[in-house]
């Protein structure tokens, strides 16, 4: 075999090295010299030739390779896709955030994946998803995050294709999600978020529910959260995306956030008394006289003006 020939060539040069240092003198530096010398290049050929561990294989890559080698998930069930794109993490987080609260809303009835849209395989995946949620970040000038750049090329040119008659629309059953995540002190606000809401609607998938746009230079937070509720209410309308026990596992998995406690004979507390409005320890008691609502009914946004009547402080 090919390793017992090159045990048998190391062998054949290690008794030569010995026959040379044997006929050597012991004073005779030249004959040292060889001898060394031949040494050293059994040396290198016994570590060229040394075989190779298998357990030199790095940590990242055997995680790799476990992630490929993983079985596939349960097909039976429902599944929901959140993709971020982000540059600055947050569009990360409210992914994470959303994922648990899914899980915890929605049960075992569904499984639910948060994926950087990096590392996500979209010419092969998406067209065949239920339903995908997608936190885009705008950065720039209107672009996409680093780890979107990719997937937000890809999507862009399917669309052009399907515009152009090359291909029939692949997302079609693809039912979809989107929260922009941006800041209105820049020109194109939200412009990835838009763009990936309008391309996937080109592609034949359908929305869920309204386009969310966070608006870093307010309460992004808020907004998100408006967004989920709206995402939320529309889950509950279209059971079937999530699956029967999905359904039904809303009611005994939300847990309420206050506690009711009846308490008999207790008293009233004092309210504060209405003293002259100098200082936060003696506040007067003002009458809300107005409240008016500054946008209108085609805004998403609310802004209200208020108006105290301050005409009894004294």
């Amino acid at each position: 075999s090919p390793q017992q020939s090159d045990k048998d060539c190391l062998l054949s040069c290690t008794a030569v090295t010995i026959s040379v240092m044997e006929s050597t003198a012991i004073g005779s530096a030249p004959g040292l010299a060889v001898a060394s010398l031949l040494l050293l290049v059994i040396t290198l050929i016994i570590l060229y030739l040394k075989p190779k561990s298998s357990s030199s294989t790095s940590p990242l890559k055997a995680e790799l390779i476990r992630r490929q080698s993983t079985a596939p998930e349960d097909l039976s069930k429902p599944s929901v896709r959140i993709l971020y794109g982000t540059q600055t993490g947050t569009a990360e987080r409210f992914s994470k955030q959303l994922g648990n609260e899914l899980r915890r809303k929605f049960g075992d009835g569904a499984v639910v994946e948060v994926i950087d849209i990096e590392n996500y395989k979209a010419e092969t995946r998406l067209p065949k998803e239920r339903l995908v949620l997608f936190l885009m970040a705008t950065y720039g000038d209107g672009e996409p995050t680093d780890n979107a750049a990719d997937f937000y090329s890809w999507l862009t040119n399917e669309a052009e294709d399907v515009e152009n008659g090359v291909k029939d629309p692949p997302m079609e059953g693809v039912c979809y999600g989107v929260f922009g995540l941006g800041n209105k002190q820049y020109e194109h606000f939200n412009a990835v978020g838009k763009k990936v809401y309008k391309t996937m609607e080109t592609l034949g998938g359908r929305p869920l529910c309204r386009r969310g746009d966070g608006d870093d230079d307010d309460s992004i937070d808020d907004d998100f959260e408006k967004w989920c509720t709206d995402l939320f209410a529309a889950l509950g309308k279209e059971p079937e995306l999530l699956g029967a026990q999905a359904a039904d596992s809303e009611a005994t998995n939300t847990v309420a956030t206050y506690r009711v406690e009846i308490v008999e004979g207790a008293q009233p507390a004092r309210p504060f008394p209405n003293g002259t409005g100098h200082s936060a320890h003696d506040p007067f008691w003002a009458t809300i006289s107005d409240v008016r609502e500054l946008h209108t009914a085609a805004s998403e946004r609310s802004c209200v003006h208020v108006e105290i009547d301050i005409s009894g402080d004294r």
